[in-house]
């Protein structure tokens, strides 16, 4: 019998869990999820033109973090998002779980800075939110 998996979706302006301003609050106001560390960065972020920036100069904001280190941060961040709303995250197109994009958006074929990394853009959503906590 031959196994069947998901399709992988297009991750660029597809939020699956499309989170209110609300929870979003809720969201922000857990330190098992936003620790300071995460705050540090969306305030980073929220600062930046168009509420973003690339995980590159993110991780140099943040005191010389790779790259690396700011994705696994951001995939931890939405991974918990995910557990707390009991929800499975979409395919990714090779068949793995795609979590990364849920606090940010973006399109790598359009928007890449001067060294050819793409963006990262905070959700409107939780730009508002940030805003309404006075958290930037």
């Amino acid at each position: 019998m031959k196994s069947f998996r998901r399709k992988g979706t297009s991750w660029h302006y597809n939020d699956t869990l499309n989170l209110t301003v609300d929870q979003w609050k809720t969201l922000l106001s857990s330190s098992e999820i936003f620790n300071e560390e995460a705050l540090w960065m969306l305030r980073f972020v929220y600062h930046e033109p168009n509420h973003q920036s690339c995980a590159s100069e993110i991780g140099l904001a943040l005191g010389g973090f790779t790259q690396q280190k700011i994705t696994s941060m951001n995939r931890k961040i939405s991974k918990q998002i995910y557990d707390y709303y009991d929800q499975i995250p979409p395919n990714e197109t090779n068949g793995g779980l795609r979590y990364w994009n849920v606090v940010f958006d973006g399109n790598p074929e359009k928007e890449r800075n001067r060294v050819g990394h793409f963006f990262w853009r905070l959700r409107p959503n939780l730009v508002i939110a940030l805003e309404a906590l006075q958290l930037i």
